[in-house]
């Protein structure tokens, strides 16, 4: 199986294959459903991750009951700036199975796909979509090579390197200082619970799907994430599309804070907005070609006892 003449560049495959009839008559059910209820019965540790295309992502966690999936639209939409069909696609599985973004794999290069370096470049657009690899829910994978910027193109039938290609110390560094810090937060990203997709309205006040941004947590563990994939700068606000407030969860109304403060301690950003125009207009925000800001959020909050003087 496939039907002979079927197997396209595999030779065996056609000079093996069988009909579709014969082939029922030997499987007649789900070879990997089978496969993953016995998995799990004899190998409960094993982690199953699936390789699915023609985004039938759902298909193999929701009716397979794999572990995982790799997330192939990530790395293609990305790098073909497909923003629209990708905010579609999140919006899409927030709204219907957020559970399978925490199951999924992201990745920006495989053994079947060029090299990280060469879809993405070694500047600010692949640390851009490095940070949001690190910040997006499910797992985050590194290809070989990815984070010491090797350019050559690797493969699993390859005993060794056929170029010279040495480390990029710069780009390991700039890991060290960018993407680090953010897989050690993994348990504040990884999941979905309190997840949510926020807007970006341009200074024009349409909605741009250039920009990904959502947030994630509550209270101390609040980030919001921001991606602009474009190559130009762009400003507008972030408004939470569920219509959540940014000034409540982060706990600044209960604490009497007038501000909120947003800091991304990686690249020394901070944002800072009263709570009044952050509830009526949004968090204004700008963002750099390719940046990713990840911030945590924190309360301005009044001197001690002012609150209680004003009740008094």
């Amino acid at each position: 199986f496939p039907a002979p003449g079927a197997g396209g560049a595999v030779p065996s495959r056609s000079e093996h294959g069988m009909s579709e009839e014969a082939f029922e008559e030997l499987v007649p059910g789900e070879f990997w459903r089978e496969v993953v209820e016995r998995v799990a019965s004899e190998a409960p540790d094993c982690l199953l991750i699936a390789e699915a295309f023609w985004l039938m992502e759902p298909f193999f966690v929701t009716e397979l009951g794999m572990d995982r999936v790799y997330n192939s639209a990530f790395m293609h939409m990305l790098r073909e700036r497909e923003n629209a069909l990708f905010q579609r696609l999140l919006r899409n599985t927030v709204a219907r199975a957020p559970e399978l973004l925490r199951r999924s794999v992201n990745f920006l290069t495989t053994p079947d796909e060029a090299s990280a370096a060469e879809q993405f470049g070694r500047g600010d657009r692949y640390f851009g979509a490095c940070a949001l690899l690190a910040a997006m829910p499910g797992t985050p994978l590194f290809g070989h090579g990815q984070i010491e910027g090797l350019g050559e193109k690797y493969g699993m039938e390859f005993r060794r390197a056929r170029s010279d290609d040495p480390p990029h110390r710069d780009l390991v560094e700039r890991h060290r200082r960018e993407i680090v810090p953010l897989l050690a937060e993994r348990h504040l990203f990884a999941g979905v619970d309190g997840l949510a997709l926020l807007d970006f309205i341009g200074v024009d006040g349409v909605r741009w799907d250039e920009v990904f941004t959502w947030r994630t947590g509550r209270g101390e563990d609040l980030r919001l994430v921001a991606y602009n994939n474009s190559d130009q700068a762009v400003e507008g606000t972030l408004r939470d599309a569920g219509g959540g407030s940014l000034a409540s969860l982060s706990g600044a109304e209960a604490a009497g804070a007038e501000t909120l403060t947003l800091r991304d301690e990686r690249l020394d950003v901070e944002l800072t907005c009263p709570l009044d125009r952050l509830r009526s207009e949004g968090l204004p925000i700008r963002l750099e070609a390719w940046q990713a800001l990840v911030l945590a959020v924190e309360a301005d909050l009044p001197p001690v006892g002012t609150a209680a003087t004003e009740e008094e």
